[in-house]
C-alpha cells in the first residue's frame, strides 16, 4: 500500500495521469510487471507468480477421491469424533497425497531447561 500511495502521489505532483484510477492502474502495473522486488528474489510479482504457480487438480476426480477417502474413514471410525472429522481428514489426506498440502511441525524434543517454555 505504501508503495502504491507514494507512486500515485509522485505522479499527481508531476501532473501525470488524469484521474486517480488511471494513476493507481499505472502504479499497479509498475509494481506487478516492471519493478523487481528484493523480497521476491529480484523478480517482479508476475514472474514470481508464474514460477510458483502449480496446476490445479481435476475437480471431478479430486472430489471423487475425497468422497472415497471419507467413506473409508467413516467405515473405520470407532468414535463420534472420528465420524465428525472424517470429511476434514479426507480432504487433508487427498491434498497431502497430491502434494498440495504439507504439514510442518516445529517441535523440539529438547526438554532441557534452556529450551523449555516457562
Amino acid at each position: 500500500m505504501r508503495d502504491i500511495k507514494s507512486y500515485e502521489r509522485a505522479m499527481r505532483q508531476r501532473g501525470v495521469g488524469v484521474t486517480l484510477a488511471a494513476r493507481i492502474d499505472t502504479a499497479m502495473h509498475d509494481l506487478n510487471f516492471e519493478r523487481p522486488r528484493p523480497i521476491l528474489g529480484g523478480r517482479t510479482a508476475v514472474e514470481s507468480h508464474r514460477e510458483s504457480s502449480i496446476p490445479l487438480p481435476d475437480r471431478v476426480a479430486f472430489r471423487k477421491a475425497i468422497d472415497a477417502q471419507e467413506r473409508k474413514l467413516l467405515s473405520e471410525a470407532t468414535t463420534r469424533s472420528q465420524k465428525r472429522s472424517a470429511r476434514r481428514r479426507a480432504i487433508e489426506m487427498v491434498l497431502m497425497r497430491d502434494g498440495l498440502m504439507e504439514i510442518v511441525g516445529d517441535v523440539s524434543h529438547d526438554l532441557s531447561s534452556d529450551g523449555a517454555t516457562e
